[in-house]
């Protein structure tokens, strides 16, 4: 039975739920060495500071090729046994493991010629306190083929195909073909189905399950008086359309992407809008946005030519989902100086990604190929280019809806604001000469003499405006403002230096003019992504006034 009456996809609870019940710990997380479990943060701890250290320091002269005092370093089984003097690890016990004194140079001084940081030698000696752990993994050294055959032969990576469900008996236990399979794993480890859940029980397990809450007392009554499987496949219909879906749901895949409001690295910088993507995640699910398109927005939702639109909310919900690239640890210092900085951000996005569309690390092949999944290194630092490529910027999320009715208003307050601005500066005209004359030669303004009409401030920025330093030679005020400055205003001269000063002006906008068209290329706008609410409307032509935001000025340009 279809547990929704309307045919809805709910993908990642199904997915989750398929993670945690059909595969085992050690299908999940690694196979355990030497019959120890390792968990998977000890596995990273060993694959990214452990193991990397080991390769680059002390295989070459304790691998396969070579082992000087009949010493192995490239196994847990090698190091436990030693060498010519005795073994080189003691499991939990640092001051008793010979490679941790070597590093350390209290007697043996390795590696040959130099001392280990102390931030590697204290990973050695974290990984030797836990136990340490080694993932177990096929040797792959002398097989050139095995990446191929690892595709051919793993379960994991061949292409989707039709099945048929196995034939088992007790069938009519079965209501869907999923159970069959479940029957047939069930049957294999000699166990019997458990009863089945009563009402009551089958009720408090769907809620939790889809909601992370108990059922309320009158949706169980409900189901009690309908136990039929159209009561039950609404019932299921209620918790999927209820706003606790998406919150309960968001919160895992938030787990799954690393979710968090603050970098978490030393100074512990807050990520600014980080409840967005929260909102963004919980919307998603309550909406049933398909996974293909969940997947797009999370790894480029910038870029898609048509994205997903929240037209009551006018903001763009793809654009929002790339922002978990911005999740995780970040640093404060400078990356440039610091490369290690950046190279681990990206690593922690490469692996981030890949866990949460691929369901596998690709971290591990920072240093090495894969010994278990055919990722070479290769793949790892192509897909780090890409990463790498990219840098942080902050993206509208608003679509420009939001703004349009102050945009409407604007535009029907614009020609009011240009015609009693046009009154202003007509009756402002013919004072013009009083203002070039007093600036040039200012006056007292209060006198009662010519110049006392002069506003002190309109004067002073006058003055400003026309000094010498100040103003553009493409500007219409550079003739007036070169001669003067020259001359003062000795009128004997003015006139033959104001007949030269206009064609210098009109020959500096020509050359101008060249020297642009010959050095720069205009780039076609419509190959660009915009930005900001301002480029996603029309925009202002060429001489349109621009409106003050604030202050008692109603134009700023």
């Amino acid at each position: 039975m279809n547990p929704t009456s309307n045919g809805r996809r709910r993908w990642l609870p199904a997915l989750l739920l398929l993670a945690v019940f059909l595969l085992s710990p050690d299908q999940l997380f690694g196979s355990a060495p030497a019959g120890a479990k390792v968990d998977r943060e000890a596995r990273d701890f060993f694959e990214t500071k452990v193991r990397p250290l080991l390769v680059e320091n002390c295989y070459s002269c304790h691998g396969d090729k070579q082992q000087l005092s009949s010493l192995r370093v490239d196994s847990r089984e090698a190091l436990m046994k030693g060498g010519l003097r005795g073994s080189a690890l003691v499991p939990g016990d640092p001051e008793q493991s010979l490679i941790i004194q070597a590093v350390r140079h209290q007697d043996l001084k390795m590696p040959l010629g130099r001392m280990l940081a102390d931030a590697e030698i204290g990973h050695l000696e974290n990984w030797v306190r836990m136990g340490a752990p080694w993932p177990a993994g096929p040797d792959v050294t002398n097989e050139p083929d095995f990446y191929a055959r690892l595709t051919r032969e793993h379960w994991a990576f061949q292409p989707v195909a039709e099945s048929d469900p196995p034939q088992v008996d007790h069938e009519s236990w079965s209501r869907t073909p999923v159970d069959r399979y479940l029957l047939e794993a069930l049957r294999k480890e000699g166990l019997e189905p458990a009863e089945r859940a009563g009402i009551r029980t089958l009720a408090r397990r769907l809620s939790f399950s889809l909601v992370g809450l108990p059922p309320g007392p009158a949706s169980v009554d409900e189901l009690l008086r309908d136990p039929s499987e159209r009561g039950y496949a609404d019932f299921v219909d209620r918790l999927l359309d209820s706003p606790q879906f998406g919150e309960h749901w968001a919160r895992h895949w938030m787990d799954v992407v690393r979710f968090a409001e603050t970098y978490g690295y030393e100074w512990n910088y807050i990520v600014k809008g980080a409840w967005r993507y929260r909102d963004y995640l919980i919307r998603a699910f309550n909406q049933d946005v398909p996974y293909d398109q969940l997947a797009r927005e999370h790894i480029a939702g910038d870029l898609l030519e048509n994205p997903r639109v929240n037209v009551p909310l006018g903001i763009n919900e793809s654009a929002t989902g790339s922002a978990f690239l911005l999740m995780g640890e970040m640093g404060h210092d400078d990356c440039i100086e610091f490369r290690e900085i950046r190279t681990d951000v990206v690593d922690d996005q490469i692996d981030t990604l890949t866990r949460a569309f691929q369901g596998l690390s690709v971290a591990c092949a920072r240093c090495h190929d894969h010994k278990l999944d055919p990722i070479p290194i290769e793949d790892y630092y192509a897909l780090y280019g890409i990463l790498n490529s990219a840098r942080p910027v902050t993206s509208t999320l608003d679509t420009g809806g939001s703004q349009s009715p102050l945009m409407q208003r604007l535009r029907a307050l614009k020609p009011q604001i240009r015609s009693e601005l046009a009154d202003t500066w007509l009756q402002q005209v013919e004072e013009i000469p009083d203002y070039l004359l007093a600036a040039q030669a200012p006056v007292d303004p209060t006198a009662p003499a010519a110049g006392a009409h002069l506003q002190p401030q309109r004067l002073k920025r006058w003055v400003q405006a026309l000094q010498k330093e100040s103003v553009d030679p493409e500007s219409f005020l550079y003739p007036w403002s070169t001669v003067t400055c020259d001359i003062g205003l000795a009128p004997e001269r003015f006139g033959d230096l104001w007949e030269q000063a206009a064609p210098e002006h009109l020959k500096e906008i020509r050359d101008r003019q060249a020297y642009n068209r010959e050095n720069f290329t205009s780039l076609p706008l419509s190959d660009w992504y915009p930005e900001g609410v301002g480029l996603l409307e029309a925009g202002s032509e060429d001489g349109e006034f621009v409106l003050a935001s604030e202050g008692p000025a109603a134009v700023t340009g």
